[in-house]
């Protein structure tokens, strides 16, 4: 069996990553995050509004 060579850490998906990133930097485009979560996902308080101090 030939030798092979581990993937650099972080593997494809770093590499995938700092590609996306490279190509971001050149078109200086870049997605606006949004703050809400995603259609699905509940936020870390769901409908139970503020709580008052005790």
């Amino acid at each position: 069996m030939p030798y092979r060579a581990s993937p650099p850490q972080g593997g494809r998906l770093a590499v995938i990553s700092a590609f996306a990133n490279l190509e971001r930097r050149k078109t200086g485009r870049t997605t606006k995050l949004s703050i809400s979560p995603q259609v699905g996902e509940m936020s870390g308080r769901t409908e139970g509004g503020a709580v008052p101090p005790t």
